[in-house]
């Protein structure tokens, strides 16, 4: 994944290079997500990125897959976020090379199934996004609305695939994958340290409280923020594996049970309808 904005503020030469990069990347089979860089002028509170620069960089960048410019303002009714977010979709489809630009709906979670089942079947997209914060408090509901979210589009008659962005936790990944959620991205990898036998995470720099769980943790004179990095992402490169594995042998609730403690499963079962059973 590159955010768009991160292109962009890049100056010329680098940009060339990153462009380049990016080019070399896909012929070799790499899939590259090109983000939208709303997240990153956020927090960096420029107010100067919009939908214009971001089209510009559509067009130039290489991508496989696009996450439109996304429309944050759930403050109108779902009819109309439904079509802003539908007529963005189809106008930024004509500045990617490949017309693979997908939408992230961002509103109420009351609403949320019913405009992404919309958004989905008037944009007909690969990937339908929506970020982890919305769905709900705490994971419990927040797997609710995933499960809901699933089910509605489901009704389409085609699977489409759900993403969420801020979803980075191991057992969060788990637990939403079980409710129908397909990928995810979040920044945990680089913000914390993960237990490659837990699954939990833990501060960044309590890495070496877990003792040598891979190679990175054992090489010698190599500098900290390094190894925990290759650390998290070889658990990373792991888990989703394992996951992978499981949902395709149909039984990722055996996974789940090495995970969870039986009391969250019984509750999970009594909001998600037997799902655990």
């Amino acid at each position: 994944m590159i955010s768009a904005y991160d292109i962009y503020q890049s100056p010329p030469e680098d940009q060339e290079k990153i462009h380049s990069l990016l080019r070399t990347a896909k012929n070799k089979g790499g899939i590259i997500l090109l983000d939208s860089g709303n997240y990153e002028s956020f927090w960096n509170r420029d107010n100067s990125w919009n939908i214009d620069r971001y089209r510009n960089i559509l067009k130039l960048s290489n991508h496989t897959i696009a996450f439109a410019y996304d429309f944050q303002n759930p403050s109108l009714s779902p009819h109309d976020i439904v079509s802003i977010i539908t007529n963005q979709v189809h106008e930024d489809r004509k500045y990617s090379s490949n017309g693979l630009v997908v939408p992230i709906i961002h509103g109420i979670k009351n609403n949320l199934a019913e405009m992404i089942y919309d958004v989905a079947i008037k944009t007909d997209p690969v990937i339908v996004a929506v970020p982890e914060r919305i769905l709900g408090d705490g994971i419990i509901e927040r797997a609710k609305t995933v499960l809901e979210i699933r089910q509605k589009m489901n009704d389409s008659g085609h699977y489409y695939l759900l993403h969420l962005l801020g979803t980075g936790n191991p057992r969060s990944i788990l637990l939403y994958a079980i409710c129908g959620a397909d990928s995810f991205d979040g920044l945990e990898w680089c913000q914390t340290t993960v237990d490659h036998n837990t699954g939990l995470l833990y501060h960044f720099q309590q890495r070496e409280l877990f003792g040598n769980q891979s190679p990175f943790c054992k090489l010698q004179n190599f500098p900290y923020t390094q190894a925990t990095l290759g650390h998290n992402l070889l658990f990373y490169q792991m888990w989703m594996g394992k996951l992978h594995q499981h949902i395709k042998d149909n039984d990722v609730l055996d996974l789940a049970k090495e995970y969870f403690p039986k009391e969250l499963l019984n509750v999970i079962d009594s909001y998600l309808n037997g799902f655990c059973k």
